[in-house]
């Protein structure tokens, strides 16, 4: 899912939107070393169960931690 700029979250409601029968994972990050906002895992799963109840898939959340962002200072 693109992020927008200013935005580095994935956001639920689009996240889950896309989900259809070809996803293969579903997955929120626990922290990002970029800026350190959490993604809302709890909406996410939320948003997972309902979809799940109206299409009959069974997607839960893989959870991460923290993604971390290398770069080189010179």
């Amino acid at each position: 899912m693109k992020l927008s700029d200013g935005y580095y979250v994935m956001d639920p409601e689009k996240a889950v939107d896309m989900v259809d029968e070809n996803t293969i994972c579903v997955a929120a990050i626990l922290g990002s070393t970029l800026n350190g906002e959490f993604e809302d895992v709890k909406r996410l799963n939320d948003l997972l169960i309902e979809k799940n109840k109206e299409t009959g898939y069974s997607f839960c959340v893989l959870i991460s931690e923290c993604v971390c962002v290398c770069c080189t200072i010179e």
